[in-house]
Parts: structure tokens; C-alpha cells; sequence
């Protein structure tokens, strides 16, 4: 397996300052993608973060079971929380 290296330049930027990024490799997601989850997939999602609670794990586990973040987490509990 090779791996690529692309470096940015801009105007502004100095040669010495460049950044380097990796390329996504194709079939896979970008790192930082958004997902849009709809209000269905939010309750569902925060039915099984109560399951996961009562059972002692923490609130960081929870969300990473749930591949959200905790402020994400937080959110969508104080808005569909009462449901």
C-alpha cells in the first residue's frame, strides 16, 4: 500500500507553514462527515442511551456506542428528552 501526501499552498500560506492532508480512500466515509439523523433515528438512539445508563455505563461509553458526540448527546436529550 503507498501512501499519498498532499500538501496545500496558498498565497497567504508560507512554504514553510504548508499542511498536509491525507486522502480519503475511496469506499470509506470522510472523517468529519455530518450525519443528518431524523427525529425517529434521535429517539431511538436516546431510548437505548437510557438502557445503556441504567446498566452503569458512563455517559462518554454511551455516546461512543452511539457514535455521538456528548455535546450532540446533551442536545438532543434536553429537546426530545421528555418523549
Amino acid at each position: 500500500m503507498f501512501l499519498f501526501l498532499i500538501l496545500t499552498w496558498t498565497q497567504k500560506t508560507e512554504p514553510a507553514l504548508m499542511r498536509a492532508s491525507l486522502p480519503a480512500r475511496l469506499g470509506q466515509e470522510k472523517p468529519h462527515e455530518t450525519q443528518i439523523h431524523n427525529p425517529e433515528q434521535i429517539i431511538r438512539k436516546l431510548r437505548t442511551a437510557e438502557q445503556l445508563l441504567n446498566q452503569g455505563q458512563a455517559v462518554a461509553d454511551v455516546c461512543r456506542a452511539l457514535e455521538v458526540s456528548a455535546p450532540t448527546y446533551y442536545r438532543w436529550q434536553q429537546l426530545y428528552g421528555g418523549m
